[in-house]
């Protein structure tokens, strides 16, 4: 159905009686010609003033000559132009003018000769037969350098006014550069309508899925996030959104929403106004420590409006898939095998997540309920847990033994803790008591003989990769955890930034660069301010 005022233009256009030329402006890849063709195309079973179709791509042509004869050359019945012209079509419309005479000497030539014989000997009468169409003009401001835009309206307005011709140009009148002033002067006594399509980002991104034969709810949201009206963009988005899943194996859609996402950012940066250049882009990814000490003083106007978009698009830190894709889009092929491998680690972290998101629901479903539900409750829990115990969190298992001993299955909930704290992830680390227990229920008691018990394994020795995140992602520190974290050396600093991956890694590397502000030279040994100089310095070494 006909609903845009674009839309109803151009059907008014095609259908009434008095020939006209129209004129549809716009910016490039936002749907002008796909808008052209919707509406010819449901207006093509219907009975038109005319019954002959043209569309020429003026792209690369250099003279009239060249126009007239592409024009004669696409020439279909407006019924046929999904199919579009053909050696077929050609064959049957030089016949029809010129004759059986034609068809007995088509059967021994091939279209290509046929085509330049006749052309080098017949222009006139060929071009002759180019009356009462439909023409549309496409890419005037991609033509060729000898064709000029005087001439090609001089044949718009020939077509329209000799030969009862309605012609369409389609262009992007901010792309003709110098030739404007002659487009405006021309056009005025050329151009009986002329109509301004503004692309809108739904509109764009319904069209791209339909053309990639598409049904990615992901895609459209990233379109939308970041008000891509350029079908060209989201197109390309999909064809690398897919490679990206075939050679990766992707499976879980948490992971293949942030890869459509980073993805429709690399290809959009720089393809339209307003977008971030991929080389700032590429910075944030490689360049961490440069981006976080110049955001806020060494930043352009339009880096700080790039940094704001990408904020406002959720993209807050880079992982190394990330980095793999943004090559990707810039190469034009993906690292496949470092894809792979990226990829198997997000969807088993994503995994993770969904575990220990499924037993906290069967937590909240205790809280909330008024129910008599106790035996579900307990028997949902065992089973959750015996399934995802490696998922799990410490204050899970917490809350969990909670509501298991309330319920009377202390039994149950020893053998639970006993069970947990068995996995070599646990005994085999550090674990702070200070940073587990939120929400509506105290430590355990059993389950905090049992932390002791591990911790006291490792009092003689603070662990890197449990302090060092923790101090420089907190607002304030214990003494002994600040000086601890002062005393580690570059290295291991760098080892556990290895470690980290997504927002951990940027908290950590923002919050220990921050400690920069008390590098002094003025400040007391073995102060405070003397640690977190130290502690600045050595983030900033371990970037290196």
């Amino acid at each position: 159905m006909v609903s845009t005022p674009v839309e109803r233009e151009i059907g008014r256009f095609l259908r009434q009686t008095r020939p006209e030329v129209l004129c549809i402006r716009g910016r490039w890849g936002i749907g002008k010609t796909f808008a052209w063709e919707e509406v010819l195309g449901s207006a093509a079973h219907s009975k038109l003033p005319a019954e002959n179709y043209a569309y020429v791509s003026l792209f690369g042509l250099n003279s009239i000559a060249e126009v007239r004869q592409a024009v004669f050359e696409s020439t279909i019945k407006v019924s046929e132009f999904r199919a579009g012209p053909s050696p077929r079509t050609l064959q049957e419309r030089i016949a029809e003018i010129l004759g059986r005479g034609y068809r007995q000497v088509s059967t021994r030539v091939s279209e290509a000769a046929l085509v330049r014989d006749y052309f080098g000997a017949l222009p006139s009468i060929l071009h002759l037969a180019i009356r009462n169409q439909i023409i549309c003009f496409d890419d005037l401001e991609r033509r060729g350098e000898g064709l000029r835009v005087k001439d090609l309206l001089g044949l718009a307005s020939h077509l329209h006014q000799k030969r009862d011709c309605r012609v369409c140009i389609i262009l992007n009148d901010d792309a003709l550069d110098g030739d404007q002033s002659e487009f405006l002067t021309h056009s005025e006594k050329v151009i009986d309508r002329s109509i301004q399509f503004v692309g809108d980002p739904a509109s764009a991104a319904d069209i791209a899925l339909s053309l990639s034969s598409c049904e990615s709810a992901d895609v459209r949201e990233a379109a939308l996030a970041l008000k891509i009206t350029n079908i060209r963009t989201i197109v390309k988005t999909i064809w690398f959104l897919k490679r990206a899943e075939a050679a990766a194996g992707v499976t879980s859609k948490v992971v293949r929403r942030d890869i459509c996402r980073m993805l429709m950012l690399a290809v959009w940066a720089g393809s339209e106004p307003g977008s971030p250049s991929l080389d700032f882009i590429k910075k944030r990814a490689r360049d961490l420590e440069s981006y976080v000490t110049a955001q806020t003083d060494k930043l352009s106007g339009d880096e700080k409006e790039w940094d704001r978009l990408l904020k406002d698009y959720e993209v807050s830190s880079f992982d190394k898939i990330d980095e793999i894709l943004l090559d990707g889009v810039q190469s034009g092929y993906f690292d496949e095998e470092n894809l792979a491998k990226e990829v198997r680690l997000l969807e088993a972290k994503s995994l993770k997540l969904s575990k220990a998101g499924e037993f906290q629901e069967v937590i909240r479903m205790f809280l909330s309920s008024f129910g008599n539900n106790e035996d579900y409750i307990v028997e949902k829990i065992e089973k959750i847990f015996a399934r995802n115990k490696e998922f799990i969190s410490v204050n899970q298992i917490n809350a969990a033994v909670d509501i298991l001993k309330r319920l009377g299955k202390r039994p149950e909930a020893l053998k639970m803790l006993d069970s947990y704290f068995e996995q070599d992830t646990l005994s085999d680390s550090y674990i702070n008591v200070d940073d587990l227990f939120f929400g509506f229920s105290q430590p355990d008691e059993d389950l905090l003989e049992r932390v002791q018990s591990i911790n006291e394994r490792h009092r003689h020795g603070a662990s890197p990769t449990q302090l060092i995140p923790k101090v420089l992602m907190a607002s304030s520190w214990r003494s002994k955890e600040l000086s601890d974290v002062a005393a580690f050396s570059i290295e291991e600093y760098a080892r556990v930034f290895r470690t980290l991956r997504g927002s951990e890694l940027g908290k950590c590397v923002r919050g220990g660069l921050a400690f920069l502000e008390h590098d002094r030279t003025d400040v007391v040994a073995g102060s405070a301010d003397e640690k977190f100089g130290r502690i600045g310095r050595n983030t900033r070494e371990a970037l290196k």
